[in-house]
């Protein structure tokens, strides 16, 4: 029995079972799925303009990395719009 506060940091293959994307899954989703139209009419709302928003995908796409988090740990300057198109496709 566990009797200290403990955190357990698991990869995302662990939540495969529960229906989530793994990592290169999430982002074969993002760069498949980013810019319909109702995706865009959302980050617009959110204040991202859609020229912006291309130019994030255009550059995950290029940099093809293993993951989003991977891509994101090295642009920050797509953080915000990077966690927000995360949420929007795993939700």
């Amino acid at each position: 029995m566990i009797t200290k506060n403990t955190v357990f940091v698991l990869g995302a293959g662990a939540s495969v079972p529960y229906k989530y994307p793994t990592g290169k899954e999430l982002l074969n989703e993002i760069l498949h799925d980013s810019l319909n139209t109702e995706a865009l009419e959302l980050y617009k709302k959110l204040g991202f303009e859609q020229v912006y928003v291309e130019k994030f995908i255009e550059t995950l796409r290029r940099a093809d990395p293993e993951s989003v988090d991977a891509f994101l740990e090295y642009q920050s300057r797509y953080r915000e719009i990077g966690k927000i198109v995360i949420a929007r496709t795993i939700i």
